[in-house]
């Protein structure tokens, strides 16, 4: 499980040796489209292109999904072979405490 702007700078090079060596592999991604650590800039990079040509499914996670959410991680959890389960998360602003 990454963030999105990390698996941006970290994650892609993971991914190219997992599709090479053949390795079963689940990588989620939580995509919120910002780099909170740096101070809530927009992502530098599109996840869309890191993973195209990658089996993948993109999930749009609403509040009200959350019940659904472990579904989704244990049907995600029993798949063969190299996938990608890309969450995005609705834009939140940065909680700033003092």
């Amino acid at each position: 499980m990454v963030g999105d702007t990390s698996f941006l700078h970290e994650g892609r090079g993971i991914l190219e040796e997992a599709r090479r060596r053949k390795v079963n592999l689940g990588i989620i991604i939580l995509d919120n489209q910002m780099s909170w650590c740096t101070g809530g800039q927009v992502a530098a990079d599109s996840v869309d292109l890191a993973i195209a040509g990658y089996s993948n499914v993109t999930v749009d996670l609403c509040l009200e999904d959350i019940d659904n959410l472990a579904k989704w991680l244990d049907s995600f959890r029993k798949l063969k072979g190299l996938n990608i389960l890309r969450i995005r998360l609705p834009y939140l602003e940065p909680i700033i405490r003092s």
